[in-house]
């Protein structure tokens, strides 16, 4: 009896974090935050071809507001042609940046990647986060160039894993 009371509790508590994170999942996708992506998105390098000529033009096309909602920071250094975004809570964190490649034939090349994370067990620590930043980027650029093209290519990326027994 002790048993079925376990296993129903445990499918109680199941159902309800199922049910909030899908609550959370379809109010940012309703909100523009986030949009359905698979959960390669994490392990791709992301290019855009764009006649956006300035990194710092699309750093300052990012809306700020929602990537502080998530506690991601923007780094900007534009000396470098880079923008540093860092993540981090109790699960973990993850870095991730924006380089300009370079020009040819007036099409400006950018890359986004995610370059590391930490998360328990090798997960990444939040998926959510992850795609809002992502959109962000991809917004900034449509924003300033309509007509801006995105390739994506699996990645190498770094990796720390925390392992827990709880």
């Amino acid at each position: 009896m002790e048993f079925v009371l376990v296993i129903v509790i445990g499918a109680v508590i199941y159902g309800t974090i199922f049910l909030i994170t899908n609550k959370k999942k379809t109010e940012m996708m309703d909100s523009g935050k986030i949009i359905e992506r698979g959960k390669d998105y994490i392990k791709q390098a992301h290019f855009f071809t764009t006649k956006t000529a300035s990194l710092a033009d699309v750093g300052n096309a990012m809306d700020k507001t929602v990537l502080a909602e998530q506690n991601i920071s923007l780094e900007p250094d534009y000396t470098k042609n880079v923008i540093v975004f860092r993540y981090a809570n109790i699960a973990g964190m993850f870095i991730a940046t924006l380089r300009f490649m370079g020009e040819e034939n007036e099409q400006y090349k950018y890359r986004f990647q995610i370059d590391r994370w930490q998360g328990k067990n090798g997960a990444f620590p939040h998926e959510y986060t992850g795609n809002v930043l992502l959109t962000a980027v991809e917004k900034a650029f449509m924003k300033l160039d309509g007509t801006t093209a995105v390739e994506r290519v699996m990645a190498s990326y770094t990796q720390k894993t925390k392992t827990s027994f709880i």
